[in-house]
């Protein structure tokens, strides 16, 4: 048997680094004290989606796979590796413990999205502009984000 990586190998790496990294949010959110957040990353006030997004949408904690496909369609839209996925997530935990913030059903999916961001725009070696990762969102504006 060979140690060597094959493409079945590095895709299962990946595989894993996501699912781990999406099962920590996941921890993150149903650890949480109480749903301290900034207004800034309400999606309520600022949605990531078209249209109204119904209430109860933010009184349940999101499921892990949830928070995986998120965070998915986000990294194949930007080709993000799985070693960025990783450091979002070490921003993410900064994030919260400087802002004294918790993650919670209303602010996760827009703390993923900036810290993701963050790891294309300053991680990876290709030039990424704001306006192609607003994209992704239909009412994400290049101002809004």
């Amino acid at each position: 048997m060979s140690s060597d990586l094959t493409n079945d190998n590095i895709y299962c790496y990946e595989c894993f680094s996501f699912h781990s990294v999406a099962l920590e949010i996941y921890y993150l959110i149903k650890k949480r004290d109480e749903n301290r957040t900034l207004e800034i990353f309400d999606e309520r006030i600022f949605p990531l989606h078209r249209g109204e997004v119904p209430e109860e949408y933010f009184t349940y904690d999101p499921t892990h796979k949830i928070i995986f496909k998120f965070m998915r369609t986000l990294c194949n839209a930007k080709k993000v590796e799985a070693y960025l996925v990783i450091i979002s997530l070490v921003y993410i935990k900064r994030l919260l413990e400087c802002a004294n913030i918790n993650l919670c059903p209303s602010n996760w999916k827009r703390i993923v999205f900036g810290a993701i961001l963050l790891v294309v725009k300053f991680g990876s070696d290709v030039a990424v502009c704001n306006k192609h990762l607003c994209k992704v969102f239909e009412k994400m504006t290049v101002d809004n984000m």
